[in-house]
């Protein structure tokens, strides 16, 4: 990927202009994290995943404080996860919370890129799947009208 490309840039692809490689190395570390939570949660290991997936947000937000794009993708990733889990667990209310939570911190921090789409989307196929596909509400309307071009 091309890192001076604008397009890149716009969508969130980059990799925030030059991370060290030690800084690359914990990006990794961090993404290998949430890539074992993952397996944790198909196995239906629910404990360990939420335990591994907060070892991961910690691991990219000790990077920069925080501040770098790749851990916002990360924490958008993981608050999907989580989501699974509580509707897995029968909590579709925790993982509506999640999921909506995860539109909220995206398109604050990446407002207009492919991170925030993707947390959009995720929201949006959630509410499809419950039978609240044409909700509006004041905190989300903006965020589902953008929806209707992702999901129609």
């Amino acid at each position: 990927m091309n890192r001076e490309n604008s397009q890149t840039n716009k969508l969130g692809g980059n990799f925030d202009g030059g991370l060290s490689p030690t800084e690359m190395g914990q990006m990794l570390e961090a993404q290998a994290l949430y890539l074992r939570g993952v397996a944790y949660r198909i196995n239906k290991d629910y404990a360990q995943a939420r335990t591994t997936f907060e070892q991961a947000i910690k691991a990219a937000e000790a990077i920069r404080e925080g501040k770098v794009r790749a851990a916002d993708g990360l924490r958008a990733q993981v608050q999907s996860d989580l989501a699974l889990i509580a509707r897995a667990e029968g909590n579709n209310a925790e993982a509506e919370r999640l999921l909506s939570e995860s539109v909220s911190y995206t398109e604050a921090r990446q407002p207009n890129t492919a991170t925030a789409l993707a947390a959009k989307a995720r929201f949006a196929g959630f509410l499809v799947s419950e039978n609240q596909g044409d909700r509006r509400s004041e905190e989300h309307t903006s965020e589902l009208q953008s929806l209707a071009y992702l999901v129609c």
